[in-house]
């Protein structure tokens, strides 16, 4: 499982970037990732962030790497789940 803290930080960055939609997220052993739905049905995109992207980083590092790597404006922009990993962003 992934650090709580580090998980919250993410719920965090993504609930003030989307203020006015659901953020949920779950642990998907599968993937060995967190997954974090943003919106409802239809309208969500999805972040699959890996474990060793929480492991290697430092909670109070994670929302800017987040920024860096302008998860948000993928998330906006594309229908797709967005991977996260130490070297950036990928499709699914």
């Amino acid at each position: 499982m992934v650090d709580k803290e580090k998980v919250a930080a993410v719920r965090r960055y993504l609930s003030v970037e989307f203020p006015d939609l659901e953020v949920r997220d779950h642990y998907d052993s599968e993937r060995i990732a967190q997954c974090f739905e943003v919106g409802q049905g239809r309208r969500s995109s999805v972040a699959i962030i890996s474990r060793q992207f929480f492991e290697d980083h430092e909670e109070s590092q994670i929302p800017a790497m987040l920024k860096a790597f302008l998860l948000v404006e993928h998330l906006r922009e594309c229908d797709l789940p967005i991977l996260v990993g130490n070297e950036g962003l990928s499709l699914e």
